[in-house]
C-alpha cells in the first residue's frame, strides 16, 4: 500500500521525468535531429510529383507511395545533404536524382515516369491532315475554319508560336508580335534577340518562360520570363552581369536533329537524338534522366498533343507514326 510520502515521491518523481523527457519530443517534432558531434540539425523533406500512382519513391531508407489523387508522396524529416531519390513503378523506367535537402526546406521534383514499351500505330505513308502553321516563301500560312491555308503574314524570315499569338523576325529584321512591332531587348534582353536571331533552330515554350535552341551537338536555354518564378530547381546565380538566365541542358556526339516541349509537364522536352525520340529532363544536375518512347531509322516529330491529350505523330522513313505520350 503507498504511503502518502510515497504518493507524493512519485508524483515529483513523475514531473521531473515530464519535464526531462518534454524537452526531446518537442524537439524532434519540431524536425530537429542529432547531427555529426552530437550537434542538433534542422531537418527537410523531399516532395515528388509524378505521374502514376502507387508509384514507390524512395529517398535513402524511407519509402513512400505516390496517391491516387495527386499521384504526389512527401518524404519528411530528411536530413540536410544529398540524397538519392528514386520513382520506380513496374512496367517503367526508374526515375532517379541525386538532390539536395536543406535545413527547414522542401526539395520539390517532377517525376515524369515512361513506359518501357509504348506501342505505336501506323497511320499511313501520306501527310496526315494536321493543321500547323507553316512558313513558304517568306509568308506564314495558317488554317481557316474550313481547313484551307490562309496567308496571314507576309515578309517573314522567322517565327515562333508563343502564348498570346506569333512572334516574328521579319525579313527586314525588326521583331512583329501578331502584327504590331515588338522590341525583344527591351522586354526579354540582348541575349534573347541574339539567340533569337543568330540560333538556326529554336523554339519558345508554351508558357513563355524561356527560349530552348540547339544544334548537332546539344541543346541550350535561356530564361525570358519573370526571374521569380524560374523553378526551384534552376537556383540562378547572380554574377557581375546579374542574374543568369543561360541553362546548359544536354550535350551528345549522336545529333540533335529537332527539340519540342512535353505537352504538359514544363521541366521536359521531346528530342530527336540518333535514331529514337526521347523524353529529356531539362535539369541535368544530380543526373539527368532521359528514356526513349520510339527508336527507329531517323524519327521526325510531326507534330505534339496539347496537355490535355492525343497523339504523337511522328514520321520514320515513309511512315506516319502515332503513339500515345506517358
Amino acid at each position: 500500500m503507498l504511503t502518502k510520502k510515497k504518493r507524493t515521491i512519485l508524483f515529483w518523481l513523475s514531473i521531473v521525468a515530464f519535464f526531462v523527457l518534454i524537452g526531446p519530443v518537442l524537439i524532434y517534432s519540431s524536425g530537429y535531429r542529432l547531427g555529426s558531434g552530437w550537434s542538433l540539425v534542422k531537418t527537410g523533406g523531399i516532395y515528388i510529383k509524378g505521374t502514376r500512382s502507387r508509384a514507390l519513391i524512395t529517398v535513402g531508407g524511407a519509402k513512400k507511395y505516390t496517391t491516387y489523387i495527386s499521384k504526389s508522396a512527401l518524404i519528411k524529416n530528411v536530413s540536410p545533404g544529398f540524397h538519392k531519390t528514386t520513382a520506380s513503378l513496374e512496367g517503367y523506367f526508374d526515375w532517379e536524382k541525386n538532390l539536395e535537402v536543406t535545413p527547414g526546406m522542401v526539395t520539390s521534383r517532377e517525376a515524369l515516369l515512361v513506359p518501357k514499351v509504348i506501342t505505336g500505330k501506323i497511320i499511313g505513308t501520306t501527310t496526315p491532315e494536321i493543321r500547323t502553321p507553316y512558313l513558304k516563301k517568306n509568308i506564314l500560312y495558317t488554317y481557316d475554319d474550313t481547313g484551307k491555308p490562309k496567308q496571314l503574314y507576309a515578309g517573314v524570315k522567322k517565327f515562333w508560336f508563343t502564348r498570346g499569338g506569333f512572334l516574328i523576325l521579319g525579313t527586314d529584321g525588326e521583331f512583329y508580335k501578331n502584327g504590331e512591332a515588338y522590341q525583344i531587348p527591351e522586354n526579354w534582353g540582348d541575349k534573347a534577340k541574339a539567340i533569337l536571331e543568330g540560333k538556326k533552330t529554336s523554339i519558345i515554350t508554351e508558357d513563355g518562360a524561356r527560349i530552348v535552341y540547339w544544334d548537332d551537338s546539344g541543346i541550350d536555354s535561356y530564361w525570358i520570363y519573370d526571374i521569380n518564378k524560374m523553378p526551384q530547381w534552376e537556383n540562378p546565380e547572380t554574377g557581375q552581369n546579374g542574374i543568369d538566365r543561360y541553362l546548359h541542358i544536354y550535350s551528345t556526339n549522336k545529333g540533335v536533329r529537332g527539340v519540342e516541349e512535353y505537352p504538359g509537364y514544363q521541366d521536359y522536352l521531346l528530342a530527336e537524338i540518333s535514331d529514337g525520340i526521347f523524353v529529356l529532363e531539362i535539369e541535368s544536375a544530380g543526373g539527368q534522366n532521359i528514356e526513349p518512347i520510339y527508336r527507329g531509322k531517323t524519327p521526325e516529330i510531326i507534330s505534339v498533343p496539347d496537355a490535355s491529350g492525343g497523339e504523337l505523330i511522328i514520321k520514320d522513313g515513309v511512315n506516319y507514326i502515332g503513339l500515345e505520350l506517358p
